[in-house]
This record gives structure tokens, sequence and C-alpha cells, in this order.
């Protein structure tokens, strides 16, 4: 089993310093680290970025590094680790990342992807009817939607940071403005709104029985709307159609 990491810039900035990585395993998210190993945090004047070892337990253990100093007088803030993707993460990522423009793909790496993936069955568990998929279990006919919600998360997540870096300029008269924030804005709205769209769709074939959603338009001439007890109907017709 192997894990991987980012080494971040206060750490990349200072070879000299960082010489050792240390490896910690602990039982809870959030206590309980305990060092396992060390390694030397460059190999051949490049930063090592992943860790192998069959003692590696993801399933039921968390894991984290700390970089040391030689002597391990200096050790690092936390940093996360990242595991390999298995088969249906790296098939459902993979869509994700065909949707970007590859100029978009240079900020974005797999666990930017793997973040969005997953909270997009998030987002959809969330959505009422609440329900409660694991990906290993979630329904196939429904990827696409766990596909394009990945692409808003993961592409919020990476760059709505450029929202707050509009830019305007004013030379002799020559106006330029570069607006961001706006355009971040209009696509993430246009895509939301596809997403949110087809997610209540998707939702309703796990509305319980006999629960209806309100009301649904109808022509005039029909008596203009359904109410909700004549929804509840069509949940007992489905009933018994099954």
């Amino acid at each position: 089993m192997t894990f991987f990491w980012t080494v971040p810039d206060k750490i990349s900035k200072y070879p000299e310093i960082w010489k050792k990585v240390y490896i910690y395993e602990s039982e809870s998210e959030t206590a309980g680290f305990v060092k396992i190993d060390e390694i030397n945090a460059m190999s051949n004047n490049f930063w090592v970025t992943s860790y192998t070892s069959d003692r590696l337990t993801p399933e039921s253990r968390f894991y984290i590094i700390k970089y040391a100093s030689e002597d391990g007088l200096q050790i690092s803030e936390t940093i996360l680790v990242y595991f390999e993707l298995n088969p249906k993460e790296l098939r459902l990522v993979t869509s994700i990342r065909n949707a970007f423009d590859p100029i978009l793909l240079k900020r974005i790496e797999d666990h930017h992807l793997r973040n969005g993936l997953y909270f997009s069955l998030h987002s959809f568990n969330w959505h009422m009817p609440i329900t409660d998929f694991h990906l290993e279990d979630f329904p196939v006919a429904f990827e696409p939607l766990l596909v394009l919600g990945g692409e808003i998360f993961t592409f919020t997540d990476v760059y709505l940071r450029n929202a707050i870096k509009d830019i305007s300029l004013t030379d002799g008269g020559l106006a330029i403005t570069l607006d961001r924030g706006g355009k971040l804005k209009t696509a993430v709205d246009e895509v939301t709104g596809l997403y949110d769209k087809y997610l209540k769709f998707a939702k309703l074939d796990y509305m319980p029985d006999g629960v209806g959603l309100g009301s649904i338009p109808l022509p005039v001439s029909l008596g203009g709307v359904i109410s909700r007890n004549l929804m509840s109907i069509f949940d007992i017709f489905k009933t018994v159609a099954y």
C-alpha cells in the first residue's frame, strides 16, 4: 500500500533544514498518532513524496507525516497524505478530469478531484430525501450526476480564490478590466442550476411511499395543480405496480 503527499512551499524552500520525514499512524482521526517510521526527505536531490509499506491499513487507521531536521529538534506541522485511488475512484476521477481544460488542470491534482468526488457523493445523500450511499454501492445509473457534482466542487475548491483577484487598469483613457469573479460566478451558477435540476429528479425514486413532494403544475383545463394528497396516491399506485 502506498500513500502520497505534496511538499509545502515553506518546506521546499529550506532543504538544508528538513532532512527527515516522520510517518505517524492512529486509530482515530483526531488524536493518538504514533510515529511508526522515518525516511529521508530527499532522494537524488528530489523531494520524496510517497511512502510504501505492507503494514498500512487505510481501512481502519489514519496516517499523517511531519518533516524533521537531522537531529529531530525541529519538527514541522502536520501534513495530510493521500492513498492511491481504487479502480472505481480512478474511473470516476478520470471522468471528472476529462471535463477540465488542460490549462485548468495545471493547478488540479488527483486528491483535489477525489475530494470533489466525495463532496458530490455527500451532496447527493444530503439532498431530500436523505440517503446513505457509499461510493461502493452508489447506483450506476446516477454516476453522471456524481461526476457533474465532482466537477463543480473541484472547480470551486481550487479556483474560488481567483474570484477576489479582479484587475482593473487605466492607461491614457484605455480601461481594461479582468472580471474573474463575475466569470466564475456565471459559470458556477449555470452548472449548479443544471446539477440541481437533475438531482431533484434523481431523488424522486427514494421518496418514502405515501409521501408527496407538494404540488405539480397542470394545464388550467385540468384544475391547475394536483394537491399533496393526490401525490400520495401516485406513490400508492407505484407500490402496487411493483
